[in-house]
């Protein structure tokens, strides 16, 4: 495991907030969403059918074994400011996944007063 690919620092794909709340009501378009944030982050408020795996090095790799992920759907990656989500798209397009983070993260989502859901499964 390259260790320098965990570093939150450099450039990955990205989409943009509007663009991606229009890809999630195209219906079968819809993009996979991981969010990486802390639990009580995640807890707070975060983007509808987004599913909560954490990123570290250890945890993220294995969380994503237990979502069947769907390797022909977009992924999209959000944390609060789309630096956390780095090493996760990274580690994502490494596994052929076609992945991307929020640009911006949260925070510009928000900014934008898109759509939050505080519905924990």
């Amino acid at each position: 495991m390259n260790l320098l690919s965990w570093l939150p620092i450099g450039r990955v794909p990205e989409i943009d907030a509007d663009a991606l709340h229009q890809m999630m009501t195209e219906g079968d378009s819809a993009p996979q969403i991981a969010d990486v944030r802390t639990w009580l982050q995640y807890q707070r408020a975060h983007i509808h059918n987004a599913t909560h795996a954490p990123t570290t090095i250890t945890s993220f790799k294995s969380r994503l074994s237990e979502l069947q992920l769907d390797r022909s759907r977009a992924f999209v990656v959000i944390c609060a400011t789309a630096h956390r989500s780095i090493p996760a798209v990274r580690m994502l397009r490494r596994m052929g996944f076609d992945a991307r983070q929020l640009q911006g993260g949260l925070i510009a989502w928000n900014g934008r007063h898109l759509p939050l859901s505080k519905e924990v499964s």
